[in-house]
């Protein structure tokens, strides 16, 4: 069973984002998901007005929150778009960033409940890498179908939900990380988060699953039937035998 930290529980009810948190921006990267992206900012507009959005994409959207900063994404993977979107925020001075998929839909807690809870880890003295939302299509560990060892059905959801949960790294399609720890992402699309999480926790940084929740389209960051794409297959393969032989032999049982 993954260690829990129990925290009081929030209500999940439509109300004001609190202004201590309105300044940690949302760094999305997106290439063809048009439609998913709309929506995504739709759902920011309502559940988490005048938080600062900056985007990564192809062409300038049409529809864009503000505030809002665009810079055209020419990258070849995840990890490059998605560093270079992030560090145009930390060098705007926001020392936390949350990272978002282009193909999720925020609830009225979701912003709230996530910088909420990286809030309550620093004040207990932990050095918090990523803290990332629960969603309905995501790995194991994050998924709330999922029923944890000894879990209870509460209501309508896992007791679960309502703790923070550590674990060794996290999918972030929704996520905050602060630049204090922050190694940044491997140059490709396979196992770039998995990259990231290791490299923080070897420097005492530890990883989080919140009380947060977002709907997750899925299979539109790297397109349908990712699984089998044998290029980001084999350059993931690659890049972790040249730069990472342990995480290789882990993921890909070889040496």
């Amino acid at each position: 069973m993954l260690p829990t930290i129990s925290l009081e529980t929030q209500k999940t009810v439509l109300q004001p984002v609190p202004k201590d948190f309105l300044m940690t921006p949302i760094c999305v990267c997106s290439t063809s998901n048009k439609a998913g992206l709309e929506l995504f900012f739709k759902s920011i507009e309502l559940y988490a007005p005048g938080v600062p959005i900056y985007l990564a994409s192809p062409l300038k959207p049409s529809l864009r929150p503000s505030p809002f900063k665009w810079i055209p994404n020419t990258y070849k993977n995840f990890g490059e778009a998605y560093n270079a979107i992030m560090r145009q925020a930390f060098l705007d001075g926001h020392e936390e960033v949350i990272i978002a998929n282009d193909d999720i839909v925020l609830d009225p807690s979701s912003y709230y409940l996530l910088c909420h809870d990286r809030l309550q880890l620093k004040q207990q003295g932990v050095q918090v890498g990523f803290v990332a939302a629960r969603s309905n299509m995501t790995s194991l560990h994050m998924n709330i179908r999922n029923r944890l060892e000894n879990d209870v059905w509460i209501g309508m959801k896992w007791q679960s939900e309502d703790n923070i949960i550590q674990v060794p790294w996290v999918a972030p399609l929704f996520a905050s990380v602060g630049i204090d720890g922050w190694c940044g992402f491997p140059p490709i699309n396979f196992y770039s988060d998995n990259v990231a999480c290791h490299d923080m926790e070897k420097e005492g940084f530890k990883h989080f699953i919140g009380r947060s929740y977002v709907h997750h389209v899925g299979s539109q960051t790297i397109g349908k039937g990712y699984w089998l794409d044998s290029r980001n297959i084999v350059e993931a393969e690659e890049w972790l035998r040249n730069n990472r032989p342990e995480l290789h032999k882990l993921y890909y049982g070889v040496n």
